[in-house]
């Protein structure tokens, strides 16, 4: 590993663009010789290639097809369904029943029966009017912004919400103002100023249940009485802990008390369900209406076929079941013990417990050098690089699933503790630790 070559140690993938070049390909060309050199000296831990099913153990390609192996912390699996029997089964008989593809987009004969059933389903979940599903987590949220949103319109997004909510909110034409994270405080200020400056414009506040690169959970109930006293729209994406998290499985908006309080909830079937897909719940029925057949709605690509449809409905059963609360007991217990144990070697571990667990790791360089040593050691993990985080402030995103074992949390942290550098950069934040996941 080369650990010298300060360009490979410190640069970024957006100094990997020559825009002197008039071939707008040919501009990228410096990023992938770039590229190339860090996987060369093992220091790219983007595009590995898993050689089985998704488990705590996992059989990889790194993107210069080594083989690697170990400990599986970078997959989102939360509850271990994705090799589930059942869900295993329910592919099988819509395999049979339904087929592959969905063979359109939804309004145009892309609807079937399981995609319909998912769709009543989520609503019931979320304990909303109606819902729409999409083929992705991210596609459901460009489609809300792009049906909620148009020019003269502001959103208020949180900063700790995916780049993908900004972007599609600007998109739209919308004014968009990032508010900083966690802070209702915040939020309150710019409502009160744009309503006063803008008594007609449409508002939208966006937030996520539990942010995915912080683990921040924000007060929802303060923030649905912040919207109804200004006239705004609540937008809560729940990808990270729909499912995964709460008494019966439907996340921070359960834990808050909030269910049913806010206008448009968002999320992904990709983390605690087992499955591709996503979907956008809401109060007022026009809404699914206007997702459905508006311009900017379900109209640009295929639905969700009806087996990922069954696979997901499968899901909810066990989310909704003995085992299901078995199994969020089991990711809680992961998530604390894991956080504990970083914390009490030193390790700057943000947020609140959670299925994922970010460590800020100082430098890049260390963070770069730790990510590739932690691989070669055995055990498989994220880094979460610029532009996803600010430049200065990469990090882990330790990723849980219910199947971990006991010994698995503890070898991973007894690994990282082995590797964990000198840098006075790289200590614990006083006060991070917060209050455990409620289950």
């Amino acid at each position: 590993m080369c650990t010298d070559c300060p360009d490979l140690m410190t640069a970024l993938t957006s100094d990997r663009y020559d825009a002197h070049e008039r071939g707008l390909a040919d501009r990228w060309h410096p990023l992938t010789a770039w590229q190339a050199a860090r996987t060369a000296a093992g220091l790219h831990p983007q595009g590995r290639m898993a050689m089985a099913r998704t488990a705590t153990k996992v059989m990889a390609l790194d993107p210069a097809g080594r083989p690697m192996s170990g400990l599986n912390f970078a997959s989102q699996d939360y509850l271990s369904l994705s090799t589930h029997p059942a869900l295993l089964l329910a592919a099988q008989n819509a395999l049979q029943r339904g087929g592959l593809h969905a063979a359109g987009t939804a309004p145009l004969m892309g609807l079937s029966a399981p995609l319909i059933a998912l769709e009543t389903r989520v609503a019931q979940f979320l304990r909303l009017a109606e819902a729409a599903v999409f083929p992705s987590g991210a596609e459901a949220n460009r489609a809300a912004m792009r049906t909620l949103l148009r020019p003269g319109d502001h959103a208020v997004i949180d900063a700790g919400c995916h780049a993908a909510l900004f972007e599609a909110a600007r998109a739209t034409g919308a004014r968009v103002h990032r508010a900083p994270h966690g802070s209702g405080e915040a939020v309150e200020r710019r409502l009160r100023r744009l309503r006063r400056e803008n008594p007609r414009a449409g508002l939208l506040v966006a937030v996520t249940g539990v942010a995915a690169f912080t683990s921040g959970i924000p007060d929802l109930p303060g923030l649905a009485d912040l919207c109804r006293e200004h006239a705004a729209t609540l937008l809560v994406d729940v990808a990270h802990d729909l499912g995964a998290i709460g008494p019966t499985g439907r996340g921070v908006l359960e834990m808050q008390g909030a269910l049913g309080r806010v206008d448009v909830v968002t999320g992904s079937f990709a983390k605690a369900f087992g499955s591709n897909g996503g979907f956008v719940a809401c109060r007022h029925p026009a809404l699914k209406a206007a997702l459905r057949f508006a311009r900017g709605g379900q109209g640009g690509s295929s639905a969700l076929s009806p087996l990922q449809a069954a696979l997901v409905l499968a899901a909810f059963d066990i989310v909704e079941s003995p085992e299901g609360a078995t199994r969020r007991r089991a990711l809680a217990a992961n998530a604390l013990r894991l956080r504990n144990h970083l914390m009490a070697d030193g390790f700057w571990v943000l947020g609140r417990a959670s299925p994922l667990v970010p460590v800020r790791l100082g430098p890049l360089a260390h963070a770069r050098r730790m990510t590739a040593a932690l691989g070669a050691a055995g055990a498989l993990v994220t880094l979460l690089e610029n532009p996803a985080v600010a430049a200065h402030a990469p990090r882990w995103r330790v990723q849980l699933m219910a199947d971990h074992a006991t010994a698995e949390i503890d070898q991973f942290a007894t690994l990282a503790r082995a590797l964990r550098p000198s840098s006075p950069l790289l200590r614990e934040r006083r006060g991070a630790k917060g209050p455990g996941m409620t289950v």
